[in-house]
């Protein structure tokens, strides 16, 4: 007698060999599928005895021990953004440990529903989702039905596995190291007009060290978007007044422009101006003259643990959320204590 196949279970069920494959490999692709299909496909392999043969068992073992994720992310390719630098190293950190395939996609900010269907998903053992946009938190929020392995990074989410920082805690801590020093009478907090939720937790955590403390100014300056950016720094320095002022600005690179615009000004840094950034450009810092001062996120540490998060999800095991600490980073363009 004939060993049975996996086209004789298909053809007995009526359904493609590649259905039937899905159903008996518990792959993500049969989660779509009705359960009907799958009770016939399962019932019918029982009846018929099948039996995968022993170099299928082994093809189909590597196969499942290879992670597929695909990485969603509004900043493929921008020039300007380290996030993806770090993103980009830490998953070749990882090929190194793990199997591991990687997808990408790129997607407009705000416009995540446009390219995120849950027909993708289900070609992977994990979606990661960048990006910082409060669309698409709302369109995530309303379809988590849909997207059972979406891993959010850099975001806090109640439902969704996420890795995310303290950006409110690390801005506010930043924020009494700067008033404990006493040194400036005049603090500016730079942000675009646009802010994420992630640059709004920032900029509530330097208000609220603000907000406890006396005998200085504390004001907000808008990045206008018909601007460009060497225009608004020139602006701000033509425009400081003769008080000491510390800028704070909620990104890196507007603070490296201020920087160099400054010293190219002949202004003292951090003496007659003071100038505090967020993240570390893991390029630019190689370039300019003074280390700044700033938060360091640990992106790539965010990423390593979306991951290992991705892993568990592939095994099914049960999953938590991760926080990651960002770090101050205590450079010589603001006197803090």
């Amino acid at each position: 007698m004939s060993r049975v196949t996996l086209e004789d279970v298909a053809n007995a069920c009526g359904v493609s060999k590649a259905t039937a494959s899905y159903v008996l490999n518990n792959k993500p692709a049969s989660y779509g599928l009705s359960a009907v299909t799958v009770r016939r496909v399962l019932d019918v392999s029982r009846r018929l005895n099948y039996r995968p043969d022993a170099v299928a068992r082994l093809l189909e073992s590597q196969k499942r021990s290879i992670l597929k994720i695909c990485v969603f992310s509004p900043w493929l390719h921008s020039q300007f953004s380290d996030f993806m630098v770090q993103i980009s190293a830490a998953i070749e950190s990882a090929m190194h440990k793990q199997k591991l395939h990687v997808e990408y996609q790129l997607y407009r900010n705000g416009e995540l529903k446009k390219i995120l269907k849950s027909k993708t998903c289900r070609k992977y053992d994990a979606c990661v989702i960048l990006g910082t946009s409060m669309a698409d938190d709302q369109f995530l929020d309303k379809n988590i039905e849909d997207f059972r392995n979406v891993i959010l990074v850099n975001r806090k989410h109640e439902i969704y596995p996420s890795v995310f920082g303290n950006d409110f805690d690390i801005c506010e801590k930043v924020g009494k190291k700067l008033v404990a020093s006493g040194y400036y009478d005049r603090y500016i907090l730079c942000r675009n007009l646009n802010s994420s939720a992630r640059v709004q937790m920032r900029l509530n955590g330097y208000k609220k060290s603000f907000a406890e403390a006396e005998n200085f100014t504390v004001q907000e300056s808008v990045i206008p978007q018909d601007i460009k950016e060497y225009d608004y720094i020139k602006q701000l320095l033509d425009n400081r007044s003769s008080e000491r002022s510390c800028y704070i600005f909620t990104h890196y690179r507007p603070a490296a422009a201020m920087l160099n615009a400054a010293l190219r000004n002949g202004i003292s840094v951090p003496d007659e101006l003071g100038i505090v950034a967020y993240d570390q450009h893991s390029l630019l810092k190689n370039f300019l003259n003074m280390q700044l001062t700033t938060v360091e996120p640990r992106i790539f540490d965010m990423m390593t643990a979306a991951l290992e998060l991705a892993r568990a999800m592939k095994s099914g095991e049960e999953l938590k959320s991760i926080k990651i600490e960002a770090e101050i980073i205590a450079g010589n363009t603001a006197v803090i204590k």
